[in-house]
């Protein structure tokens, strides 16, 4: 059986390393993964098809531009599905575009993933005019997709008065080797911290849904802690960010890094006061490492915390001085972080979540045999 997992582009992201991780763990006897991508993201360096093709896995690259792709929605979906379609495929988007394509396309195996609350993301990034619209499309192509997979509970029960056809598969992240005493030793030492500094990481774009600037406004007068912030990402406010922080050396700003690792081996929390998520990539990423997390109280990160519990401090976003306070509370807080992180990979491994995607593909192909009977 083919699945073609059709994205808007390769650009490593969330979404992205969620197929990776699919495709990654697919059982190939029994399935052919093929990426079928829209368009080339201007982040060229962030281009991740070398890392898919040396799985061995045949990437199909197109060159639709964003204004072809929302007004010429039924062409492009008659072109792919003559060059993609055949005999026991199953089409699996991931995304805005790729959903839309889908809901286009006659007699085929559809699903698409959910992954975001799209009202809250889209008027988030497109202003409140498109966005609207975008999410007016959105929920009308779900209704034509055979299976919406929601990335989280508190996502499916978003969207669950707009599709009925809707379950949960919760995002897996790639389980890293437990980080051992001497490597975060070696990882703090390049950083040049101290052993009493606490180190808070936080792995996002920079945006108003990410909302860095609330991290920096609450802790920047805080000077009864040895602490330090690091950002790892780029966006349309980083340089307000950076301005917000001025000369604080206790908030350092990476720039996109591919590679996490050494910083993970030196966090002892995952930070997050992101305003919406449809999972929590990098907390899980960061529970599966044993990291606690400081996070703000939406209901994907309430979710995962209360998935495991003693795993992290959540903070109301409305509430002024509440960061503060989380972060206070984490400092004396005793932390089981094997606890933490033995619970996180049965959760939330990327193994677990593909077989759980495995089994859905076969439900859909044995529900279209039974029709077709």
């Amino acid at each position: 059986m083919k699945i073609i997992y059709l994205v808007p582009s390769l650009i490593k992201s969330g979404p992205i390393n969620v197929v990776y991780n699919i495709v990654r763990n697919l059982n190939r006897k029994q399935y052919t993964p093929i990426v079928a991508f829209l368009s080339e993201h201007p982040f060229k360096e962030r281009n991740n098809q070398d890392s898919f093709e040396e799985l061995g896995i045949r990437v199909v690259p197109h060159k639709f531009s964003k204004w072809q792709l929302q007004f010429q929605t039924r062409t492009i979906a008659r072109q792919l599905q003559e060059e993609l379609d055949g005999p026991n495929v199953i089409f699996h988007a991931h995304g805005y575009y790729p959903t839309l394509l889908l809901s286009y396309m006659k007699n085929i195996l559809s699903m698409t993933t959910l992954h975001n609350r799209c009202r809250e993301d889209f008027c988030m990034h497109k202003g409140v005019l498109l966005g609207n619209y975008m999410t007016y499309k959105f929920f009308r192509a779900i209704n034509n997709i055979d299976i919406n997979v929601a990335i989280s509970h508190t996502t499916e029960q978003y969207y669950i008065h707009k599709a009925s056809k809707t379950c949960t598969v919760c995002n897996g992240v790639t389980v890293n080797k437990r980080c051992t005493y001497e490597e975060r030793v070696i990882a703090r030492k390049s950083l040049n911290l101290s052993d009493h500094t606490n180190v808070l990481l936080y792995p996002a774009g920079f945006s108003k849904i990410k909302n860095q600037k609330r991290i920096i406004e609450e802790l920047r007068s805080k000077r009864d802690a040895d602490f330090l912030v690091l950002f790892a990402g780029q966006g349309i406010l980083e340089n307000e960010c950076k301005k917000l922080a001025g000369h604080d050396p206790r908030f350092q700003f990476l720039g996109y890094q591919m590679d996490l690792n050494r910083y993970w081996a030196a966090a002892d929390f995952l930070i997050s006061s992101s305003i919406s998520e449809g999972f929590g990539m990098i907390v899980a990423e960061g529970l599966t490492r044993g990291i606690p997390c400081i996070l703000s109280d939406i209901a994907a990160h309430q979710e995962l915390v209360d998935s495991i519990p003693g795993s992290g401090i959540c903070f109301p976003l409305n509430k002024e001085g509440a960061l503060r306070l989380a972060f206070e509370k984490a400092l004396t807080t005793n932390f089981d972080h094997n606890a933490i992180r033995n619970k996180a990979i049965e959760l939330y491994s990327a193994q677990t979540m593909c077989r759980r995607y495995e089994a859905l593909y076969q439900q859909l192909y044995d529900k279209s045999q039974h029709i077709k009977a």
